[in-house]
């Protein structure tokens, strides 16, 4: 018997895909229950085609949630240059634009959105530095990779710092994911 994807991940790239897997892993999600779409290789920025594509993934996610088996739909995607607000408002533009009605406030729709990359939450979880979001860091693709697989079980251990002591856009991450 196939098992039925309830958890969608939209992201775009591999290793913010892995994070947000081991987050639903961590939570007693079986990998079969999840469908992960990654934004293809070598056509272009990956931040452009999960903005291009959230509408009609959601739109897809949205009819398949009225069958009661669907439970989450997570985009992933970093707001680099723009604040995480601005990167959001981007993504619910997308939606309006393509005619695809606004997130209602509780809905199980998720916009997770780091700064500059997954890769300073994966070193803040990790325990490696504070805050890295003053601006884009090089990463080795494979370490960055390790490293949000590590973190994304442990995304939801922040919480335990002391306030104010993570990126402020992991703190913006928080209510996304009690969507889900």
């Amino acid at each position: 018997m196939a098992t039925t994807a309830r958890y969608w991940i939209l992201a775009e790239d591999v290793a913010g895909a892995r994070m947000i897997e081991q987050w639903l892993k961590s939570r007693s999600v079986d990998m079969r229950e999840i469908k992960t779409i990654i934004a293809p290789k070598g056509q272009g920025s990956g931040k452009q085609w999960v903005t291009a594509n959230v509408a009609d993934h959601l739109r897809a996610f949205r009819a398949k949630k009225a069958s009661h088996l669907i439970k989450g739909f997570i985009a992933m995607t970093d707001a680099d240059e723009l604040s995480v607000q601005q990167r959001r408002q981007q993504l619910e533009d997308a939606l309006v634009t393509r005619r695809v009605a606004p997130r209602p406030p509780n809905a199980p729709e998720a916009f997770i959105i780091p700064k500059w990359e997954h890769e300073t939450w994966a070193r803040h979880i990790n325990h490696q530095t504070q805050e890295l979001e003053a601006g884009p860091v090089r990463w080795e693709r494979q370490r960055a990779l390790d490293e949000a697989v590590a973190a994304g079980g442990r995304l939801h251990t922040h919480r335990q710092d002391a306030p104010g002591c993570c990126p402020p856009s992991l703190q913006a991450a928080d209510a996304e994911l009690r969507r889900i």
